[in-house]
């Protein structure tokens, strides 16, 4: 019961008290219009249950068209959400189906030859360095530098590889599946895309000072007739050591500002040594297939010699690159490190070689890899402990030149 009707009933509680028996016309006229203001005020107060009803049924309707209309924005941006994201992974594995050939014909997924190109030049680098005691931080930025250079450059000599060698390649089954014998790239793409990596290096290469740009240049003809002298001579190791290698005499004169020729020339004939090493052992893996399409090797002609050859071999690198170091006045911790430790190195991993075994070639050829690293790290111990020596001399002067001042 509402509010409203408990005060009416309260209101019209006295008229109750009288009889029904004994009525004047006044008393009817009273009762009826009693009545008759009861009943208006009554149907006036309480609401209409037919109005409720509607105005409950058309809230239902809103609630229910709003609970709709939600649902379907919800399931029209999960639709487009869905369409962008399928969008976007179509464009991506488009544009990954694109960029593999090119990325492929650079060896981008074999770092390693990167980081051979890179090791010649940070030793040299680092020995030029320990010659003025360089500050850290400028080492770091043409260690930076010359790691850019390497990573881009050595694509670039891949692909003039493959360039040249796009018909050998087809009829030797480790190199068949290669973006040029394979198809996935066209020749004229294939010299677009090593424009663009030239243009690379050759922006990394002029951040360098003039005299080690025009040294740099004199490599390119190198990494050109590189893939030419497998038809030629047996010797084309020799002819990539040469090209290789030269960041051996570019690091010098990079900090330098011109080649120290005493100290860069056994460190650059060490290295081609070296070279020579590591990709005889990585020619034994094609060995019979280059006999077959007249490809000549270092591999080919040391034939079952390898081993011995490449002992000597090793015993020359290490006492170029000693002499390298005497030259450049380095201190005890370069000849155990970078003589010592990468000779016992290099002479275990040759005396465990099956050159007959092309999985013993590749892992060995890996290996050769902890060689330069071992080389250039004696190097760097030795620019540390130089350095530090000199700021702590510094330091003493710097005190003792206080002291003088206080005294005077």
């Amino acid at each position: 019961m509402t509010v409203e009707l408990k005060k009416m009933l309260r209101i019209y509680k006295p008229f109750s008290r009288f009889k029904p028996f004994v009525r004047s016309h006044h008393q009817s006229n009273l009762n009826l219009n009693q009545a008759l203001v009861f009943k208006l005020h009554f149907h006036s107060t309480l609401p209409d249950r037919n109005q409720n009803r509607n105005q409950n049924n058309n809230t239902n309707r809103i609630e229910h068209t709003n609970r709709i209309q939600t649902e379907e924005d919800s399931a029209q941006a999960t639709t487009l959400s869905s369409t962008y994201h399928q969008t976007i992974k179509n464009h991506f594995d488009q544009s990954k189906q694109f960029i593999k050939p090119y990325l492929a014909i650079s060896r981008i997924q074999s770092p390693i030859g990167s980081i051979l190109l890179f090791l010649p030049c940070a030793t040299s680098i680092t020995l030029a360095s320990t010659s003025i005691l360089l500050p850290p931080s400028q080492l770091i930025y043409q260690l930076g530098i010359f790691g850019l250079g390497a990573f881009v450059m050595r694509g670039a000599g891949c692909t003039i590889n493959d360039l040249w060698d796009r018909n050998i390649d087809s009829k030797v089954k480790r190199t068949e599946n290669r973006p040029l014998p394979s198809g996935s790239i066209t020749i004229p793409k294939a010299i677009t895309w090593l424009g663009l990596q030239l243009t690379v290096g050759l922006g990394v290469l002029i951040q360098l000072n003039p005299y080690s740009i025009l040294l740099g240049s004199c490599s390119l003809l190198l990494v050109v007739i590189y893939p030419l002298m497998k038809r030629i001579t047996y010797w084309p190791q020799l002819v990539l050591g040469f090209a290789f290698n030269w960041g051996a005499l570019l690091g010098s004169s990079a900090i330098l500002g011109a080649t120290d020729w005493k100290v860069a020339l056994p460190l650059y004939f060490g290295h081609v040594a070296w070279t020579i090493i590591y990709d005889t052992i990585y020619a034994h893996q094609d060995k019979e297939f280059d006999l077959k399409v007249g490809v000549k090797s270092t591999a080919i002609l040391f034939h079952k010699n390898t081993k011995l050859i490449l002992t000597g071999f090793s015993l020359t690198m290490i006492s170029l690159i000693g002499l390298s170091g005497y030259f450049n006045e380095v201190g005890l911790w370069f000849y155990l490190i970078s003589c010592f430790g990468s000779s016992l190195h290099l002479l275990n991993l040759i005396y465990k070689l099956n050159i007959h075994n092309p999985t013993s070639c590749l892992n060995a050829f890996n290996l050769s890899t902890l060689t330069g690293f071992l080389i250039w790290f004696g190097c760097l111990v030795d620019y540390s402990i130089k350095y530090l020596s000199n700021q702590e001399e510094e330091k003493e002067k710097e005190k003792k030149e206080a002291l003088k001042a206080i005294e005077s």
